[in-house]
């Protein structure tokens, strides 16, 4: 089957930015996405929040914060324990088109 370079350029039309919001502990990332996420006035935005613990305590806070959709990862980190967690999880929110924005909180 050949490739044309039309369909390449319809499918990136479509595919939503992703921003990774990352740093130590108590530097200010689910500040900063609250913010975020409290400016997007209706625009569909989704949030991926990693949180190392069991309860992912700043999904909650985020929660309320804005998003669309809000997808929790917790239960280890995006670099090692639940990195194809996170991979599946952006491309299903990017391969679905209904957001415009994709931000992840990491730890």
């Amino acid at each position: 089957m050949e490739f044309d370079g039309t369909m390449a350029d319809a499918v990136s039309k479509f595919r939503p930015p992703v921003t990774v919001l990352s740093g130590f502990l108590g530097a200010g990332k689910t500040t900063l996405l609250r913010h975020l996420l409290g400016q997007a006035e209706g625009r569909k935005w989704a949030a991926v929040v990693n949180d190392v613990a069991a309860i992912n305590v700043d999904a909650q806070l985020v929660a309320g914060a804005g998003a669309a959709r809000v997808v929790e990862l917790g239960n280890g980190c995006v670099c090692c324990s639940v990195k194809d967690s996170l991979a599946e999880t952006v491309a299903e929110l990017a391969a679905g088109g209904a957001y415009e924005h994709i931000l992840i909180e990491t730890r």
